[in-house]
């Protein structure tokens, strides 16, 4: 973790730096020395001006993932934005406020720790990623909020967190995470997971690296909940059984995500993480924490963790890539149908109204099948699976998400 975030640190918490309080525009005057310092040929950038007395704007920012290694390859930055970086100067601990937002940060497997194969699952070699982070601190009581830390990844997925904390050591726990972790005494956080098409894409990338149809790959990860539930004792009323019927419910809804997993932590009693961790059981843990989950989607239905989880029926919709370059031709597979003469595949631009429809093919009586779809411009789309015209009306029996890119 602690590698995941230098991009961040080398931005934001990079001390000791020593400015003159004279200095008209501090906040611009601590990037520019902070590049100074810097090793050489590991950070350059297009432009940077001031933002009021304590913030800056940077374009065009390039560094070294690690400043001190020449193997490494290069985060590049479209635009950092900082609007309110305090005290200043900043020389004896990270900032006690912040305001900052990165726009286009591209990780590659070269320039991080991602894994080449989650880059594969995901259909393409490059990341795009946009993070905001908003927080308060005050040392002196050791108390943390963090107003929102938001981590994008345009048409795959955002992870949102809000969380207050007390007895936190910043410093420290930007430099031994899990051990300031464990001291934190948590007031309340949420976090909220919104998939585009991340599960989607990680479930066809392990179907087709299996030989296995999408549904099999899908009740396979629902078996393996179910035995995680099973592994750890979790009693069937209780907070994390919860849990996992939501995220169940997610995967059950991957091909067409319905809303946001939210996670809430409202502790019951002033304890530290680490105290809770190391309790008697993970739902202990779970109702000392005060744990609730929530998804608007469907929900997973485990009739017992010693069985296997039901599936969805027989039908199946799928792209044969997630991600597709515009200008190629999509192809989308469909299996499983009831055999009407007039059931229909069509293709729509994602958010498009059930009874709206695109490039379109009937099925002709057929159980199973493909249908091309060219022409389509950079953006997200949608397959959908109707049943029997015009008896069927414009219910959509399945669908599967997929991008197109410039």
């Amino acid at each position: 973790m602690q590698r995941y975030l230098r991009p961040f640190l080398l931005i934001a918490f990079l001390w000791p730096v020593s400015l003159q309080a004279a200095d008209p525009a501090p906040g611009l005057a601590f990037f520019q020395q902070m590049v100074a310092e810097a090793p050489p040929d590991t950070v350059s950038y297009d432009e940077a001006t001031a933002i009021g007395e304590r913030g800056f704007e940077v374009k065009g920012l390039s560094f070294r993932t690690v400043p001190d290694s020449g193997s490494d390859g290069f985060v590049s930055i479209d635009r950092v934005v900082v609007r309110d970086l305090a005290p200043l100067p900043v020389k004896d601990g990270p900032p006690t406020q912040l305001d900052l937002r990165i726009e286009n940060m591209v990780l590659t497997a070269m320039n991080s720790e991602l894994d080449e194969e989650l880059f594969k699952s995901l259909g393409s070699d490059r990341l795009p990623v946009n993070l905001t982070l908003s927080y308060l601190y005050l040392p002196n009581s050791d108390v943390l909020s963090i107003r929102a830390f938001t981590l994008d990844v345009p048409f795959i997925a955002q992870l949102s967190l809000t969380l207050d904390g007390a007895k936190i050591n910043l410093a420290r726990l930007i430099l031994d995470s899990e051990v300031a972790a464990n001291e934190l005494v948590l007031r309340q956080a949420t976090l909220t997971f919104n998939d585009v098409s991340l599960l989607s894409r990680l479930l066809l990338f392990e179907a087709q690296e299996d030989g296995v149809t999408f549904k099999e790959a899908q009740d396979e990860a629902l078996r393996e909940l179910a035995e995680e539930l099973n592994w750890i004792g979790a009693p069937r009323d209780g907070r994390l059984w919860g849990l996992a019927e939501a995220v169940g419910g997610l995967l059950l809804d991957a091909a067409t995500p319905r809303g946001p997993l939210t996670v809430t932590l409202r502790p019951t009693a002033a304890v530290t993480l680490g105290e809770v961790i190391g309790g008697e059981s993970a739902e202990q843990a779970a109702k000392v924490l005060n744990l609730r989950a929530s998804y608007p989607g469907s929900r997973a239905h485990f009739a017992s963790t010693q069985t296997e989880t039901p599936g969805r029926p027989d039908l199946s919709l799928e792209s044969d890539k997630p991600v597709y370059k515009e200008g190629e031709t999509v192809v989308i597979r469909y299996d499983g149908l009831p055999g009407n003469q007039n059931d229909w595949v069509t293709v729509v631009p994602l958010g498009t109204p059930t009874d709206n429809w695109g490039e379109w093919t009937y099925t002709n009586g057929k159980v199973g099948g493909s249908f091309e779809v060219k022409g389509l411009a950079p953006g997200s789309y949608e397959a959908r699976i109707y049943f029997d015209w015009p008896n069927g009306g414009f219910e959509v029996a399945r669908s599967w998400p997929f991008t197109v890119e410039p």
